[in-house]
């Protein structure tokens, strides 16, 4: 799984997941510095799972804004199969 952020104004996914991630303590930070934030990342991460033999992958998205499912489809849709 993955979180998920594209075209954002302001990354306020990272905060969240910051937030949302504290009791963890510092590997909050980590998770947070793993959002996808672009199609290239989105493609990177994707392909890793892919070559590892992964066929089921599920993206979550940050922020509650309905448009980033929205952009999420179109940015795979961009994306070589």
């Amino acid at each position: 799984m993955a979180y998920f952020e594209l075209e954002g104004e302001t990354l306020s996914g990272t905060e969240y997941l910051r937030d949302y991630y504290a009791f963890t303590g510092p590997f909050a930070d980590r998770i947070a510095a793993g959002l996808l934030t672009s199609e290239g990342a989105l493609k990177e991460f994707l392909d890793g799972y892919r070559e590892a033999g992964c066929d089921h992958l599920i993206l979550f998205p940050s922020v509650a804004h309905l448009d980033q499912i929205e952009r999420l489809a179109e940015t795979l849709g961009r994306l070589p199969q």
